[in-house]
């Protein structure tokens, strides 16, 4: 393994991503209700000292493949830092030079048949500078492709571009970040821009693939919490 990459597996899950602080509603998120083959999900930016995690998990247990890749700057050019093909991973990546790097963690399905998905990336357990939800989450979806991710608390500006029109959705979630409790914005459109605002919970934004090509877009919620 190269330096500074730890991998865990199975049982140890549960207690890995408890510890790192990953729950539903991290800000360096998406899950993906349809990942159809060859789409591609990356997470917006994370700055640490001192690495970067991975999580994934593939709902329909397909092998998907992982990255963690590394950049000096948000849309820089990237170092793959681990790339690893599974139906879950929990990895850790650290740059063979110290200092502030920049990370995100993208999914590819490199399966014959669509995914569901978690991924999930944080900062190196031994961090003591970093910040996290620097940019947009990023991807290329076939059509019906679907996924969600960025996180903001009771308001935030939504920012999303396409290619091609998109059906964009941001809501607002219950307490436990997992149900929609009311919808702020649904629009189809090449791109969308709204300042939306909830009754003190979270939100967070979607993406659905509604035309027959291939999406290449990108989409950011900002402000108050975000």
């Amino acid at each position: 393994m190269p330096r500074g990459r730890t991998r865990l597996a199975g049982s140890m899950a549960v207690l890995v991503l408890g510890a790192l602080g990953l729950s539903t509603g991290t800000a360096n998120a998406a899950t993906g209700t349809v990942l159809p083959p060859g789409s591609t999900v990356c997470t917006d930016h994370l700055r640490s000292d001192a690495g970067a995690y991975v999580y994934g998990l593939s709902y329909t247990r397909q092998p998907l493949t992982w990255s963690i890749r590394m950049s000096s700057s948000p849309g820089g050019a990237e170092t793959v830092l681990v790339e690893t093909t599974d139906d879950e991973v929990i990895e850790n990546a650290e740059p063979a030079s110290p200092g502030d790097h920049y990370y995100r963690d993208c999914v590819t399905n490199t399966s014959d048949s669509e995914a569901v998905f978690r991924l999930s990336a944080l900062q190196g357990p031994d961090a003591v500078s970093y910040e996290l939800g620097i940019g947009p989450h990023t991807a290329t979806l076939g059509p019906g492709g679907a996924f969600c991710g960025e996180f903001a608390f009771e308001a935030a500006h939504f920012t999303g571009t396409s290619n091609v029109p998109v059906e964009w959705h941001v809501r607002a979630l219950d307490q436990d970040s997992l149900e929609e409790v009311a919808d702020l914005l649904t629009v189809t459109a090449t791109s969308a821009a709204r300042t939306v605002t909830s009754a003190g919970q979270a939100i967070d934004a979607c993406v659905t693939n509604t035309s027959t090509g291939t999406a290449t877009l990108s989409f950011q919620l900002t402000g108050a919490g975000g």
